[in-house]
């Protein structure tokens, strides 16, 4: 970390612990921990154009459980989020808080009216709400830590944040401690796929150098991105 610090190259450190974070972090950084005052907004329509990213996104957050469970409820699960989030993209209210209201405390024909006409309308049948309330259920593992988001109307994107070459030597730091480290697994473990496949997205770049220290990352959720990531990311830079 100190050697990338003083030939100035840009760096993404996730820091379980906020251990890193204490010794390296300086003015121009930038932070992502809902928890941390000094954290940028963020929200899931900064990274997301359409149905693709969103899926992408969902599959982040919610990861398939180990132990060959009934793959139906996450895949339900990721299908009502990726749907509810990109039929809110054009809202003129849309906000973190919305999105976890439909979710979770409008009542179902208010989901199902949002959601007509998309894959998800089935999911979310007045005729099936024992099946909807188990969907919800395990929506509720995955996304609560997107309570903790602030709201704003110039959110920071991590896509964006690395296709900017203009960025410099900053860098951003994804952050937890210890005590609400599984509150924030799922968001962090988004937030890191996010940045593996945007850097897949870019123009092949030898000379570009974008560092990524990844310390402890088996605490993580499996991050899809990742193996592809490592496979080819040399050529990017």
């Amino acid at each position: 970390l100190k050697q990338v610090r003083d030939q100035n190259m840009p760096a993404i450190i996730y820091d379980k612990g906020c251990d890193l974070i204490k010794t390296f972090y300086r003015t121009g950084d930038l932070l992502l921990n809902p928890l941390d005052e000094r954290s940028q907004p963020w929200n899931v329509w900064a990274e997301c154009a359409d149905s693709a990213d969103f899926d992408a996104l969902s599959a982040a957050l919610m990861p398939h459980p180990m132990g060959g469970a009934d793959p139906f409820w996450i895949n339900a699960a990721r299908t009502i989020f990726a749907a509810t989030a990109l039929s809110l993209k054009d809202h003129s209210h849309r906000s973190n808080l919305l999105l976890l209201e439909f979710l979770f405390t409008a009542d179902l024909k208010a989901l199902q009216l949002l959601l007509k006409g998309t894959e998800a309308e089935s999911l979310v049948s007045e005729q099936a709400a024992k099946t909807v309330l188990s969907i919800k259920s395990v929506l509720a593992t995955y996304t609560k830590s997107l309570r903790f988001l602030k709201d704003s109307q110039t959110p920071f994107s991590i896509k964006q944040w690395i296709k900017n070459e203009s960025k410099n030597s900053n860098w951003l730091f994804i952050t937890s401690s210890g005590d609400k480290h599984e509150t924030l697994k799922p968001l962090i473990s988004t937030w890191l796929n996010t940045a593996a496949n945007a850097l897949l997205s870019l123009e092949p770049n030898r000379e570009r150098r974008l560092w990524l220290f990844l310390d402890e990352l088996p605490t993580l959720h499996r991050l899809p991105y990742l193996p592809e990531a490592f496979a080819e990311a040399r050529k990017f830079g």
